[in-house]
């Protein structure tokens, strides 16, 4: 079940989805820690220049969690991307939306900064520049 939330501010939605390697995640086991969200999907060419900035400039801040949300792909499609692009990040299927429909997520790449406590501190679409990964990065990290 996901709750509703608009722009920044607000409780992140809740979500469980499963993983590209198996298992599944929930957003409620990171809770005390910084989580960025980055929606994204295969056929997203913005997305195969963010996704590797998102993940070396987060491994600065040791404390920030990044979940990569592939949305509405066959998972063939979203395995095919992290072998070429090189995935490191916990990514996650939401095949058919649902937890992309939650966040308001109306175009690819989208980028969602959630605070410690669980709250949105802000929604970013589009192609991220380094500038303002870095300062939605330090805006949550401890």
């Amino acid at each position: 079940a996901v709750n509703p939330s608009a722009g920044a501010g607000g409780l992140a939605p809740a979500f469980t989805l499963p993983g590209l390697n198996g298992g599944t995640v929930s957003l409620s086991g990171y809770r005390g820690r910084p989580v960025v969200i980055s929606f994204w999907a295969s056929w997203c060419v913005p997305c195969r220049a963010e996704i590797p900035m998102i993940e070396r400039t987060a491994a600065r801040y040791p404390s920030v969690v990044v979940l990569m949300v592939n949305e509405r792909d066959s998972p063939t499609a979203a395995r095919s991307f992290v072998d070429q692009v090189g995935v490191r990040s916990t990514v996650l299927l939401d095949q058919n939306g649902s937890v992309g429909d939650a966040y308001l997520v109306t175009g690819l790449p989208t980028t969602v900064f959630v605070r410690v406590d669980g709250t949105i501190e802000d929604r970013y679409v589009g192609e991220l520049t380094q500038a303002a990964l870095v300062a939605h990065l330090q805006a949550i990290a401890p």
